[in-house]
């Protein structure tokens, strides 16, 4: 048939140009695509902001404190920033947490009060009863207020969405509680820098459990783990450590029996720490490195 091998040829080179094409946008592709450990950096606006707390909103954005800088910041998960200026200079927002009403929720240290935020970025300010009272963990509690630590007055807060405001003295002097952190069994737990995780009700009873070495070690933040049992970080004692929350569950010697499941916060039962080993029984608290 004539002109078949100009037509044949035509098509070779037609597919090998297609085929080029489509090579050069997979290996682009697998160039550009995130694999696991790839790490991805976003500037801040403010230079020195000191950025500090970080947590998810309602929006599917992450919203930041910038402690240096007296703003709260938005950046969406494709990297898009926004920045908010706070009402109070230098007010040092340190810790952000979100809220029972779509807002967020933040400490600001300096000027001794608890900030809100919607996610339009209004701000409303709540003054602390007491000077000096330098807050900086807060998270949202089981009974749907705002619980947060007073690192200057050795007080535990508690703000509700309208704004009143509860304090209560911790039962050691001196000391300095950071981090808090909600536990499995419904009162709110926190790390006490001079050497002790203390659990507050909510309705307001403390209990402090000592950490081997106290103040040396400072107890500086907390979370709650997967196998129910609180877990806090050692800023000076380079460790891991482990108390756990909820009683009737070991099989050891210092293991509460087993009791019927209360209503409300479940009852205390003795806890203490021993170092971290396989045989390390359940039902006790434990000091990790």
């Amino acid at each position: 048939m004539p002109g078949t091998p100009t037509i044949r040829r035509r098509l070779n080179r037609l597919f090998t140009v297609s085929l080029g094409a489509l090579l050069a946008v997979v290996m682009q592709a697998a160039l550009t695509r995130a694999d696991v450990g790839d790490v991805t950096e976003y500037p801040i606006t403010t230079p020195d902001s000191f950025p500090a707390g970080i947590t998810a909103g309602p929006d599917r954005a992450l919203w930041f404190t910038e402690s240096n800088a007296g703003k709260v910041g938005r950046i969406t998960t494709g990297g898009a920033m926004t920045e908010f200026a706070l009402p109070t200079e230098s007010s040092f927002p340190f810790d952000i947490t979100q809220g029972p009403d779509r807002a967020l929720w933040f400490t600001e240290g300096a000027a001794d009060k608890i900030g809100r935020i919607t996610t339009e970025g209004a701000v409303t300010e709540f003054p602390l009863p007491v000077a000096g009272s330098f807050p900086t963990g807060i998270t949202l509690g089981a009974d749907r207020a705002l619980w947060f630590t007073e690192n200057g007055t050795n007080k535990i807060g508690r703000i509700t969405r309208s704004g009143t405001i509860t304090i209560f003295p911790r039962p050691n002097p001196g000391g300095g509680a950071d981090g808090m952190t909600r536990g499995p069994d419904g009162n709110m737990w926190y790390a006490d820098q001079l050497g002790h995780v203390g659990r507050i009700t909510p309705t307001g009873e403390i209990t402090e459990f000592p950490v081997p070495g106290g103040a040396d070690k400072v107890p500086f933040n907390m979370a709650t783990g997967p196998d129910r049992n609180l877990w806090f970080t050692e800023l000076i004692g380079n460790a891991i450590g482990r108390v756990e929350a909820l009683p009737g569950r070991g099989v050891g010697p210092d293991a509460a029996a087993p009791q019927p499941s209360p209503k409300g916060p479940r009852p205390e039962r003795p806890r203490r720490l021993l170092p971290c080993s396989t045989g390390t029984p359940l039902g006790t608290a434990s000091f990790c490195r």
